[in-house]
């Protein structure tokens, strides 16, 4: 179920642990794409804030929006060039086998090669978002990320 908050082309920012300010566009419920920029302060250029790139585009809980979470910070007009993922990978622990999932919902098998650089599927929880983003920028693996990705050979 779609949070009432939740509003498609939102700015969202959030203030972590690491003194930076993330920022992030609501998409298409679950849907989110978090921007390749972080502020000392929070910034109210929201222009500015979404001319930088996505840094990713993830599904993300509903609990985004709960509070002390990410908040909303002002709207802006569709952006034709975010989107939801148009695949997504979905590693089997298990089998090992590997699936590709299209921007339809559909599931394809598909080798470990073309799963390779894929998104996983999955959806994220706020704090997994959070320690991933800090990750990101520090440029260091981010273990919730890894767990989700087929063992690299």
């Amino acid at each position: 179920m779609m949070p009432k908050r939740w509003q498609a082309n939102s700015l969202v920012c959030k203030a972590l642990d690491d003194g930076w300010t993330y920022y992030a566009r609501l998409l298409e419920f679950p849907w989110v794409a978090f921007y390749r920029h972080r502020t000392k302060a929070q910034s109210d250029q929201l222009e500015a804030i979404a001319a930088k790139p996505a840094l990713f585009t993830i599904a993300a809980h509903k609990d985004l929006l709960a509070p002390k979470e990410w908040r909303v910070i002002g709207s802006l007009r569709p952006d034709p060039t975010l989107g939801r993922p148009k695949a997504m990978a979905m590693w089997d622990v298990d089998t090992g086998e590997c699936h590709i999932i299209d921007d339809k919902s559909v599931m394809h098998p598909a080798t470990l090669e073309q799963c390779k650089g894929l998104e996983p599927a999955a959806v994220w929880e706020p704090e997994h978002i959070d320690d991933r983003l800090k990750d990101e920028f520090a440029g260091r693996p981010n273990h919730w990320l890894l767990e989700m990705l087929p063992p690299q050979k």
